[in-house]
């Protein structure tokens, strides 16, 4: 049976990913191979409105590496795509095109829409009791690193969608900026989700009874995973999530960063994206969280 390797490379707001795959008819689809790199473009985008020739110097470096990689693998299909950050700056005409002739790599700017579709169709093809899940009320939430997505299905269709602008990578750059004690800082990030989330709230939820989240994206799910020994399971119960915030609500970066093996940089969007999770369950009283 013929097997045909893909690559897939991601430009996302806090890091460049490539996944390498084994596509065929007998075994569906295999995961062989994934590079992660690390680069701060939200850090750019979200603050500055552009990325620097700095950081995009790395991504071309980054993606060099990731071609040398592929042709070790002998891949000759690959797709690339970007998604808010490079969305959002002014200069990603620039970015695009220097990536192009430094790389030669066609990079392909995902719109929000196109984005939260592939969520979609990519958790319902996964997940075998999706139509079953969203039979009853269910919020479909993406956190991401420039904002968040938050759909509504029930009765097995979808009622709305919005998007607000509060992201993981978006909100810790807005607090790292200002000259506040830890506590605070804490305290403040709650207050900004909390007005966002209760907008959204009144317009949209009104008297709705939510029961099921669904929470999709990197590095959330990751993080909720690998704190909660889950990592075979696909939902707990929404009282798992709020005891998971208030442990990294009283926890330090380090102590997480040790306790999970991974940088400082990456374990510092944990709570922000807990933070949004905490408010919806707050104001929906969903009961699982998938």
């Amino acid at each position: 049976m013929a097997v045909t390797r893909y690559g897939v490379i991601n430009i996302g707001s806090h890091e460049l990913d490539m996944e390498i795959y084994d596509i065929s008819a007998a075994s569906g689809i295999q995961k062989v191979d994934q590079i992660r790199h690390l680069v701060p473009l939200g850090k750019d985008a979200y603050s500055e409105k552009s990325i620097s020739f700095q950081v995009l110097d790395e991504i071309c470096r980054v993606l060099q590496g990731f071609m040398e990689i592929l042709k070790g693998y002998r891949v000759t299909d690959y797709k690339a795509i970007a998604t808010s950050a490079v969305r959002e700056a002014e200069n990603n005409t620039i970015v695009l095109d220097q990536i192009r002739v430094r790389t030669g790599i066609e990079v392909q700017v995902l719109s929000n829409s196109e984005q939260r579709y592939i969520y979609y169709k990519a958790v319902a093809s996964r997940q075998t009791n999706f139509n079953k899940i969203i039979e009853k009320a269910t919020a479909f939430v993406d956190v991401g690193a420039g904002s968040s997505q938050i759909s509504l299905f029930d009765k097995k269709r979808l009622v709305t969608t919005q998007n607000i602008k509060l992201g993981s990578v978006r909100l810790r750059e807005r607090l790292r900026n200002m000259d506040l004690e830890i506590a605070d800082k804490r305290r403040l990030l709650g207050e900004l989700v909390n007005n966002d989330i209760q907008t959204f709230h009144k317009l949209f939820l009104k008297d709705r009874e939510i029961k099921n989240i669904i929470a999709v994206g990197d590095p959330l799910v990751y993080f909720v995973r690998k704190m909660l020994g889950t990592d075979t399971t696909e939902w707990v119960k929404a009282e798992k999530l709020q005891e998971l915030y208030q442990k990294v609500m009283h926890s330090s970066l380090s102590d997480l960063a040790d306790k999970m093996d991974l940088s400082i940089e990456s374990v510092s969007l944990l709570l922000p994206a807990l933070t949004i999770y905490k408010r919806l369950l707050d104001k929906t009283n969903a009961e699982t969280v998938w």
